[in-house]
């Protein structure tokens, strides 16, 4: 767990956490760069995606390490070092939180909102991956959470904490949401589609605060 320093909005009226790839990151770009890389160890990116969806079909955390694991069993060689230095990399070069996300985030919370960050997967690397690629929109959160265990013990405990206020929660995995409506009915959940934009997702948000 990250503690990052956070302004404290004057009025408080809500509190947002927010899930980090293919809501904020944009995972499919990151995973087209990443397969560059891996073609130069000879790996397909057909090979590479399959082997990047079998972790995440697993109950394993998804790490350079456990994907260079996953292609060994398909027979296919990276070196786990190079890959993740080369990857680190493209995590600095590129951007891949768009800035149309950073201002959403700043307009949400100077109207008053708390942002968190609570992201499922293995700490090291995605803790990384999110101080890397987060740069400065990180300054917009009160907190930052990487973890493997489920979403909803820790969105259990902010909403202890926060009992005075409106809880939303949005990710894009739908067995998050549903442990969360499961276990935490009182907190408002967004499953965050291909057919939302994060607009909508702002639109719906002051709508509902406002009710």
């Amino acid at each position: 767990m990250v503690q990052v320093a956070a302004e404290k909005p004057k009025k408080r009226k809500g509190i947002i956490i927010w899930d980090f790839d293919r809501v904020l990151f944009n995972t499919e770009k990151y995973f087209q760069d990443n397969a560059q890389v891996f073609r130069t160890y000879n790996i397909p990116e057909d090979a590479l995606r399959h082997a990047v969806d079998n972790i995440n079909n697993s109950d394993a955390t998804f790490s350079t390490a456990a994907l260079c694991r996953e292609l060994k069993k398909m027979g296919l060689y990276c070196p786990v070092s190079r890959a993740r230095r080369t990857v680190n990399q493209s995590l600095s070069r590129y951007r891949y939180i768009d800035a149309a996300a950073d201002q959403l985030l700043h307009r949400l919370k100077r109207r008053g909102f708390i942002h968190f960050l609570l992201s499922f997967g293995n700490g090291a690397y995605q803790g990384k991956k999110i101080k890397i690629a987060g740069g400065k929109t990180l300054r917009h959160f009160e907190k930052l959470i990487v973890t493997g265990k489920p979403k909803h013990v820790f969105i259990k405990r902010i909403a202890r904490r926060y009992f005075d206020l409106p809880i939303f929660f949005i990710d894009d995995t739908r067995s998050h949401i549903e442990l969360v409506q499961k276990y935490i009915p009182r907190v408002c959940t967004i499953h965050y589609s291909g057919r939302l934009s994060l607009r909508d997702v702002e639109r719906t948000i002051l709508n509902r605060h406002a009710d």
